[in-house]
This record gives structure tokens, sequence and C-alpha cells, in this order.
């Protein structure tokens, strides 16, 4: 990965390797990290054990990404395992992260070729579908006021791997009006994770493009509106729903 891996590795230090009396991210979050093997509900997750190099600086990116959300969230939402490996496969396509409510873990992949923008982008994607599901008991819920905004399909978000290296799902405006990308066409569940990802992701500027795109759309402002509610009202975490509220003033 790029320099700013290590970057951050180093700067943020602290939040896996405390000095003495300071609480570990670990404790501080309620959260706890795996590395060896770890089952999944499917028995379709693959992955690589992490050197001890690439362990402690993966750790410490995941840490810097998980350290926006409340201190409170993960027992909020039932996350008890942040999963690390290497090369991780669902059955047979690569990812970059994989929610398993039924188990309490979520799984994040360490790959050579990842830009550190997509694992945090993926990061907080993946963590959205994780927290839906502690609400909704299902990975896609057709919710009634979202679907009122929503005229994308509902093919599901893993049709993208058999095209995705010809047909561009991820940059901002690839899809229709009402939409952040292509990708979020694949799904309400899709629509709803992309937007918090590239809302809480400030890497390559993904927060700010979002923001720019969103200002111009009156569709999407409904949509982060009610997503933002959703997280204060249902997960505590309302600091989203004030930082959109100051800069669509800006």
């Amino acid at each position: 990965m790029k320099n700013l891996f290590l970057f951050v590795f180093l700067s943020i230090f602290t939040l896996t390797s405390c000095a003495q009396g300071e609480k570990t991210f670990e404790e501080k979050y309620n959260i706890q990290f795996v590395y060896s093997y770890q089952p999944d509900t499917w028995s379709l997750v693959k992955y690589d054990t992490l050197s001890s190099e690439e362990k402690a600086r993966f750790t410490a990116f995941i840490s810097k990404c998980l350290s926006k959300y409340p201190e409170d969230f993960f027992s909020k939402i039932n996350l008890k395992y942040i999963v690390l490996g290497k090369d991780m496969m669902f059955d047979k396509d690569n990812r970059a992260a994989v929610p398993d409510n039924y188990k309490d873990q979520m799984y994040f992949s360490y790959r050579e070729s990842y830009e550190d923008y997509y694992i945090a982008h993926t990061v907080f994607h993946e963590m959205n579908h994780y927290a839906e599901f502690s609400i909704w008991d299902t990975y896609r819920y057709n919710w009634p006021a979202w679907k009122a905004l929503y005229n994308g399909s509902r093919k599901g978000g893993e049709t993208a791997y058999a095209d995705s290296d010809v047909v561009d799902y991820y940059s901002i405006g690839t899809g229709p009006a009402g939409f952040i990308n292509l990708y979020s066409t694949l799904g309400e569940e899709e629509d709803r994770s992309d937007l918090i990802a590239f809302f809480m992701n400030d890497l390559e500027d993904e927060h700010k493009q979002m923001m720019e795109k969103v200002k111009t759309d009156i569709v999407l402002q409904k949509k982060m509106k009610l997503l933002l509610k959703m997280y204060k009202e249902k997960l505590g975490f309302d600091s989203l729903l004030v930082t959109y509220t100051k800069e669509m003033l800006l």
C-alpha cells in the first residue's frame, strides 16, 4: 500500500499500543481483534494469515477508521470481533470485508493492491450493512421510506463482481440522478451503504466530492437526511447529522 498506510500506522500507534494507564483501542471500544482462522456462518470466507508487520500496520489502519464511531457503537450493534486477514475471498470473489452478524464478527482484508481510500471506504460501507442488520435482522431491508426515493434495481451488490473490471461502478457521478454512483443502483441497502461510506471517508477527498454532488441533487439530500436521522435515532450516532446539516449551509 502507499506511504499513507505507514504514516497512519506511525501517527496512531497509540490507538493499539497505549502508555501505561491508558486504555487500548480494544478496551475503549469493547472490541476484540482476531488474527487466526475464524469460521464464518456460511463456510465461504477464506483468507491468509497476516505477517507480523502487516498485522501491526493493518490493525492500526482499521483502528483509525473505526475510531470515527462512538465508543459504545459496537456494543449497540452487537459487534464483538474484528477478524483481520490477508487476500480474503468470499466463495470465489475477492473481498475487502465481510459482515457476519450471526457470529458477531466483521472480517477485513489486507491486499497489496488495495489503496488506503478503498479500504477505508469499504470499512464504512460494510459497517453500515452490519448496523442495518442489527436494526432490521436482514441485510436487505426494504425500508418503505427509502423505497419512495429509490428507483434502482434489486440485483444486489454481488452482481458487480462479474464486470467490475470493465464497468466503473464506484466513481461519483457514474449513476443516474438520485444516486451517488452506479453501484448504489444495485439495491436499496447498497445505496445507503455507499452514501454513508462516502460521507465518512475523508481520504482522496471522497467526503468533499460527495457533498458537492449532494448539494446539486434534491433526491440525494432527502436520502442523506433519512439515513443520518436513522443513525441518530436507532444507533445513537448523532454527530453525522450535525456535520451534514452544518455543511449544507456552507
